[in-house]
């Protein structure tokens, strides 16, 4: 899981460094084949086949559907954030996957989830910081991708559960690529062949992570792999202090510690908020 999550973090900080020089559309197209040439490869070797018309069943196509907005309101919103807030951000999904199950699902919450979400949400307004004077608005947008998130993984519980996760990822990637290709004509920016490497790099750690975060997922106890499911913040703070010189002051260290501990809480004694394999689109 530790792996999974810092091929994830690693992805996102080339994303970011990416962001300054080639377009958002070009991005997604471009890692979105590279991935999807690595999933045609990977999918084999779990002993499934690449297609199956399974994969065009309404709820995973609105699975997918989820998956890619989230994947594109994270991408936009990490291009105008700093990498510690927008991955801790991201990461609230658990949280808000309860309040749905809670609304669409009419699901019994015991005190305890109660009381998580509610440190959760203390600790999206320490790390969010509405207060300061300097407030970034960009904030929402991870948030958006968080209950994007959510409702992929509330989806996620009526899709045909012979589908391999990477299979489901492949439609995903191939949606994602998509809307890239019809976008990226109109902000098209010249690459060269550092653009190339970083982004093949960007496409290797997200693959890489996809085998590792599915199998700690299908063999590990769920109560113990739970905590380092939420690795990637520690990971993305390293990197964001290493890269950009951002480090967290007190308030958002203090967030991310309840956002974290409400983040395991739900996923220890939550059966609808087990870890859906993957937020690995982002």
């Amino acid at each position: 899981m530790v792996v999974a999550m810092t091929g994830i973090a690693v992805n996102d900080a080339i994303i970011k460094q990416l962001m300054d020089t080639i377009s958002i559309s070009q991005l997604l197209l471009l890692r979105g084949v590279c991935v999807v040439l690595a999933l045609v490869f990977l999918i084999p070797l779990f002993g499934y086949r690449v297609w199956d018309r399974r994969l065009l069943q309404g709820w995973n196509l609105l699975r997918s559907g989820c998956d890619g907005a989230g994947a594109v309101c994270y991408v936009v919103g990490l291009s105008f954030l700093a990498l510690p807030v927008a991955a801790t951000l991201v990461w609230t999904s658990p949280i808000l996957l309860t309040l749905l199950a809670m609304i669409v699902l009419r699901e019994r919450v015991n005190a305890g989830r109660w009381l998580a979400v509610i440190v959760g949400f203390v600790g999206i307004v320490l790390v969010v910081q509405p207060w300061d004077a300097h407030w970034n608005g960009f904030v929402v947008l991870p948030l958006l991708a968080a209950v994007f998130g959510a409702s992929r993984d509330l989806v996620t519980r009526y899709i045909d559960p012979q589908l391999h996760p990477l299979q489901i990822m492949l439609v995903t990637m191939v949606l994602v690529s998509l809307a890239g290709a019809v976008l990226a004509p109109f902000n098209w920016h010249p690459l060269t062949a550092s653009h190339g490497l970083w982004v093949v790099l960007s496409a290797l750690c997200l693959t890489l992570a996809l085998p590792c975060l599915v199998m700690a997922i299908r063999m590990g106890e769920l109560s113990f792999i739970a905590p380092f499911n939420f690795s990637g913040i520690l990971v993305a703070v390293a990197l964001g202090y290493l890269v950009w010189n951002d480090f967290p002051n007190l308030s958002m260290w203090l967030g991310i510690g309840l956002i974290v501990i409400a983040g395991v809480v739900i996923c220890r004694h939550g059966k609808t908020t087990q870890p859906d394999e993957g937020r690995t689109t982002i």
